[in-house]
C-alpha cells in the first residue's frame, strides 16, 4: 500500500517522529511485513509511505482497527489534507 502525505509547513519533524512510533507499533500487527517513509526532495513537506503486508486480508484488518482510526485522527492536525492511497500489488 502506498500513501502520499502533504504535511503542514513546520510540522515535518512532528510527522516524522509520529511515523517512527507508528512503525514500532506496526511491527506487532499480524501480517505487517515492513513500512518505509520517503521524503520528496523537490517538494518540502511531501512524503510517500510504502507499507508491505503478507496479504490483502491482513491489510484490510489493520484498516478496520482502532489503531488505524487513532492514527487517522491524529494526522488531521499535522497534514495539509487527507492522504492519497494506492494499492500496489506484486505480479505472480
Amino acid at each position: 500500500m502506498g500513501l502520499d502525505y502533504d504535511v503542514r509547513p513546520g510540522r515535518e519533524e512532528m510527522f516524522e517522529t509520529a511515523f517512527r512510533a507508528t512503525v514500532a507499533r506496526l511491527a506487532e500487527v499480524p501480517g505487517h511485513l515492513r513500512t518505509r517513509l520517503y521524503r520528496d526532495l523537490d517538494r518540502p513537506g511531501s512524503y510517500l509511505l510504502c507499507s508491505e503486508w503478507a496479504d490483502a486480508a491482513a491489510l484490510a484488518g489493520f484498516l478496520r482497527s482502532a489503531a488505524f482510526a487513532a492514527v487517522t485522527q491524529w494526522g488531521r492536525g499535522v497534514l495539509a489534507g487527507p492522504p492519497r492511497h494506492q494499492l500496489l500489488g506484486a505480479e505472480p
